[in-house]
């Protein structure tokens, strides 16, 4: 990965993990070893539309619903992930784009949402040629609309 896009991809990452919303989106035990992250084994069910029961890998943020949806009131969504037996996977793709991942399996993509439903999908392609696809969906609806009031803060004169 570029190493704008790993300090990017790992302070969002610390920001979660110091603010609690990663521990608290996932319900996962988190503990340090090789890489900043180990989860216990929190995966999301398949889903009918993926193309193996199989799972290659776990979401750590945003939290899914077991219907795989997120509904979002930010217009961008920093999308983590961590990969299951990294020395099988010869390819990763996000929504048909090549993405890298670390060492320890982790990978990372940001997702600007336009408004309503986004479908995203990650496919794993290990060096046997097989396949696994996994479809998610992140509904954005902005604050306006969900009736929350948006603040500006500014210096007053």
């Amino acid at each position: 990965m570029k190493k704008e896009k790993l300090i990017v991809l790992f302070g969002a990452f610390f920001l979660m993990l110091f603010t609690g919303n990663l521990i608290q989106a996932q319900n996962a035990d988190i503990s340090s070893q090789k890489s900043f992250i180990k989860l216990s084994d929190n995966t999301i069910p398949a889903s009918k539309k993926d193309t193996s029961n199989v799972s290659a890998f776990t979401i750590i943020y945003p939290k899914f619903s077991n219907d795989r949806v997120h509904i979002s009131e930010y217009e961008e969504v920093n999308f983590i992930g961590k990969l299951y037996d990294i020395h099988l996977v010869r390819t990763l793709l996000f929504n048909e784009k090549e993405i890298e991942w670390s060492k320890d399996g982790l990978f990372g993509e940001a997702v600007k949402l336009d408004p309503g439903d986004n479908n995203l999908t990650v496919k794993v392609v290990y060096s046997n040629g097989i396949e696994n696809v996994s479809h998610f969906q992140i509904r954005y609806v902005s604050r306006s609309v969900s009736g929350q009031k948006e603040t500006t803060v500014g210096l007053s004169q």
